[in-house]
């Protein structure tokens, strides 16, 4: 209760009470949240460089794409030279990379000289296979392959709709070269190809 006290006038006068200021609350700050980086999108796979090892047929080479282009100019996949493994990059979802959707067909020539598939022809089931790829932003994979069924010859004319050659699969490897048996007269064309399929193990 406040007290009174006497005027100037002599009349009472209220003492007016001081009022007390209220505390200001402290406002608790806000943590600034920092923004959650988005992860960098990793580049679609593109070729670099590769190279085919198959031990036990003494292969041990480069591998060069083979584009629509090459195959309108030859008339098929024709690898430009003896020594050479052609990529047929015209198969839908096919890359030298884990990441491949589809069969990986590679090919290259048997001669009666030396020729890079010469010895595919003898190749046995638990023969290995595999493909070392450097795409071009420098990342390096191996892919492995085991043979698990003997090589094959299929007719020339029937290899695009042979069904042991052209199913979809990302774990698959397929070796084709021309076939040419003992005593194949070397200036007549051949007729065949033989094939080699691989699968690679570590592969669902």
């Amino acid at each position: 209760m406040p007290a009174y006290s006497q005027g100037a006038e002599g009349s009472p006068s209220i003492a007016v009470a001081t009022p007390t200021a209220s505390p200001t609350p402290m406002l608790t700050p806000t943590p600034t949240r920092s923004a959650t980086p988005t992860p960098t999108p990793k580049p679609p796979w593109q070729f670099g460089s590769a190279t085919l090892s198959i031990p036990a047929a003494g292969v041990n080479q480069s591998i060069t794409p083979y584009t629509q282009a090459d195959i309108d100019a030859n008339g098929g996949v024709e690898p430009p030279d003896m020594a050479a493994i052609s990529w047929d990059t015209t198969i839908p979802g096919s890359k030298l990379s884990v990441t491949t959707t589809n069969t990986i067909y590679l090919y290259g020539h048997s001669w009666i000289e030396p020729a890079v598939f010469n010895d595919v022809w003898k190749l046995q089931p638990g023969a290995a296979a595999s493909i070392t790829s450097t795409a071009a932003d420098g990342s390096v994979e191996v892919l492995d392959f085991v043979m698990n069924e003997p090589t094959f010859t299929v007719m020339k004319p029937d290899f695009d709709s042979d069904a042991r050659v052209t199913p979809v699969d990302r774990c698959r490897l397929v070796v084709v070269s021309c076939y040419r048996p003992d005593g194949y007269d070397p200036q007549s064309k051949t007729v065949e190809n033989v094939v080699a399929i691989f699968q690679r193990p570590a592969c669902g």
